[in-house]
């Protein structure tokens, strides 16, 4: 019998790569990766559901598998697991050392929905500051962005406004608009040594293996996805 043909949309890294090489074979299956970046890739799947497999991103998955409008399933196949207190930047003479100092900030985001960002949150909140607590921005990283990938109805008490004309959260926290950014991206004023930025965390990777002994959480960003007709 002729092993059925699948393509995956997906992100290269070194849990994809050697599936695409043929240095790993699947049972029973032949696939065809196509490669892209996520911000891309779950715009699409989200909207188009163009993609018959596709690494997809957690949250919005969540979001539209409790909406009951969701166009896939996801398997327990984890594309992408990372903890994220790497990408909590603050400005440097906000007096911010703790995320508990977070409340009542107003904090940048790409997405409200972004997986990492609802991580985030969720630490924010063990430390006793609630999304409510704070006033979320969303917009481009580093240059005009596109807004949430899928519509959200988030309660009234959810302060969410979206940055307007060419505005960036880069700029904004330079120029002092913004307390702190959430991003899996490191901004551009980071990336050129601006002392004016840093991260809430001086030393991420000890602060992550706390937060594993705590926790015992691994947190999961990126799960396969299979569209329901393919599935």
């Amino acid at each position: 019998m002729t092993e059925p043909e699948f393509t995956i949309t997906c992100v290269a890294t070194d849990r994809t790569r050697p599936l695409a090489t043929g240095e790993v074979a699947v049972r029973g299956a032949r696939l065809r990766f196509v490669f892209d970046e996520p911000e891309s890739i779950f715009r699409t799947a989200l909207n188009e559901a163009r993609f018959p497999l596709t690494e997809l991103s957690m949250s919005s998955h969540v979001v539209t598998t409790a909406r009951s409008d969701a166009n896939y399933v996801a398997v327990p196949v984890f594309l992408s697991r990372a903890f994220r207190h790497s990408a909590i930047f603050v400005r440097s003479d906000a007096g911010i050392a703790s995320l508990a100092d977070l409340k009542g900030a107003a904090i940048g985001l790409p997405e409200y929905q972004q997986t990492a960002a609802m991580w985030v949150r969720g630490m924010m909140n063990d430390a006793g500051v609630a999304a409510s607590d704070v006033t979320w921005h969303v917009g481009g990283l580093d240059r005009p962005g596109s807004g949430e990938r899928i519509a959200l109805d988030l309660p009234p008490t959810i302060r969410v406004h979206a940055l307007c004309g060419e505005e960036t959260l880069d700029a904004m926290l330079l120029a002092g608009r913004l307390d702190a950014i959430v991003s899996p991206r490191v901004p551009a004023s980071v990336l050129r040594g601006d002392t004016r930025i840093r991260r809430l965390y001086a030393d991420p990777r000890i602060a992550e293996m706390a937060y594993y002994r705590d926790t015992g959480f691994f947190p999961i960003m990126h799960a396969l996805a299979v569209r329901k007709d393919v599935a």
